[in-house]
């Protein structure tokens, strides 16, 4: 449950007992927090996630603006010293500039990170789907080969504790599901797409060089000519990930047989009957394992 008040900077560290002489204790690694905006106006929506704190650690996470605005949400670190926060709220101004602290309530040094509420955030609805993508998730689908390559939005942005224990901001697309990954610097890689190919067909066991086909020797697979063309141009690695089989027949879900491959991130579906470039197509995965997950 969150707690609302208007505070002042002043004496607010007294309100929260930080003034404490009790040394804290030793976390693992040094803590960090960020901000992560995920709607536009009216109002804001953004998830505060943090992590490096002692695990189990109740925490006060405090949003406020110069000495005229402030509120108090509570927080507890989870196993691995993290945590995500979701506040949604329309109390916040836009065009407004904002502080956020993290303050651990057994004295140890309270952590920040400024943000800034956008009065304007990239949007994108589809009646198809009857869902949005917006910012992050907007900016790296259009970059990133739009609907062919990722499809229509199967849900709206959500948290989800992913393989690594860690919660994240993800959303489901008909063939990807895109995850923000706030711990990595480097902006290009903070949106990343789920591993769902090794979800759904784990890797075979390694093959011999065809001199046919692509040879890639870290899982050690031959690429068949027109899927690796098709990888090639649409993002390679970052979209696709690495090979995890040989190109063989299979049927699909359409009880049709296809030639498929699949990669780390998608299933590559060569269907003679289109002309190109639509004789590669590419399996949903983002439907198949976001209705599992609705089940």
């Amino acid at each position: 449950m969150r707690q609302r008040g208007t505070l002042r900077v002043a004496g607010v560290l007294l309100a929260l007992g930080l003034l404490s002489a009790a040394a804290p204790a030793t976390a693992a690694t040094t803590p960090g927090v960020s901000v992560v905006p995920m709607a536009g106006a009216p109002g804001t929506r953004f998830v505060v996630t943090g992590a490096g704190f002692l695990p189990n650690l109740v925490l006060k996470v405090l949003v406020e603006r110069g000495q005229v605005f402030g509120h108090t949400f509570d927080a507890t670190a989870d196993v691995t010293g993290g945590f995500q926060l979701t506040v949604d709220s329309t109390d916040f101004a836009e065009s407004a500039n904002y502080d956020v602290a993290v303050i651990p309530q057994d004295g140890g040094v309270p952590v920040s990170a400024p943000f800034a509420v956008s009065s304007v955030m990239n949007e994108r609805c589809f009646t198809e789907t009857s869902k949005c993508i917006r910012g992050r998730f907007l900016d790296y689908w259009n970059e990133h080969g739009g609907l062919a390559i990722n499809g229509f939005p199967l849900s709206d942005e959500f948290s989800q504790v992913l393989d690594d224990g860690h919660p994240y901001a993800v959303q489901y697309f008909e063939r990807v599901r895109m995850e923000f990954h706030p711990e990595n610097t480097d902006p290009q890689y903070q949106v990343l797409l789920g591993q769902f190919g090794r979800v759904i067909h784990p890797a075979d066991p390694p093959g011999n060089p065809d001199q046919n086909m692509i040879w890639f020797p870290q899982t050690s697979h031959n690429v068949y000519g027109p899927f690796y063309q098709y990888w090639s141009m649409n993002g390679g690695l970052a979209q696709f990930g690495l090979p995890l089989s040989e190109p063989y027949n299979q049927t699909l879900e359409n009880g049709q047989q296809y030639l498929v491959q699949y990669f780390e991130r998608a299933r590559f579906e060569y269907h003679p009957e289109n002309q190109p470039p639509y004789d590669v197509l590419l399996g949903q995965f983002g439907r198949r394992i976001y209705t599992e997950l609705e089940r």
